[in-house]
């Protein structure tokens, strides 16, 4: 059999996690939910806020550098704001992440917990507000 080894590495690589190789794995089974979480908040915010991704920022530079070329009336300030958003809040786990020290994984389940609620009030907030593009309910 052979084993992985790095580029100019002389053993094989350890899995940091090896548990988690299995979907009953508690974090696979978490990443998986947070991945169909991400896709589904992707796509109706695309459909729903007028071509905008809330969850991958990857579309939001392609959107955004095609909105400044002017290719295809694709807007400019809604990819602007939600990569405003998640670049506060990336730094905001930083430092969070940089002060708490042992206690990552406990707080790690929090997050998750935070997360699960706030997308929960999006939901609510969505189906009882009429939302348009290009308004500020949007």
């Amino acid at each position: 059999m052979s084993e992985i080894t790095a580029v100019g590495d002389e053993g094989p690589l350890e899995p940091r996690l090896p548990g988690a190789v299995s979907l009953r794995h508690p974090l696979v089974r978490a990443l998986l939910a947070l991945a169909f979480a991400t896709g589904i908040v992707d796509a109706s915010s695309f459909l729903g806020l007028g071509r905008v991704f809330t969850a991958n920022q990857t579309g939001n530079i392609v959107l955004l550098a095609a909105g400044i070329a002017g290719s295809g009336n694709l807007p400019v300030v809604a990819p602007l704001v939600s990569l405003g958003a998640f670049v506060v809040g990336a730094g905001v786990a930083g430092v969070v992440t940089k002060h708490t020290g042992e206690r990552r994984h406990m707080l790690a389940g929090r997050g998750m917990a935070i997360e699960a609620l706030l997308l929960g009030a999006a939901a609510i907030l969505a189906a009882a507000v009429a939302a348009t593009p290009g308004s500020v309910s949007a």
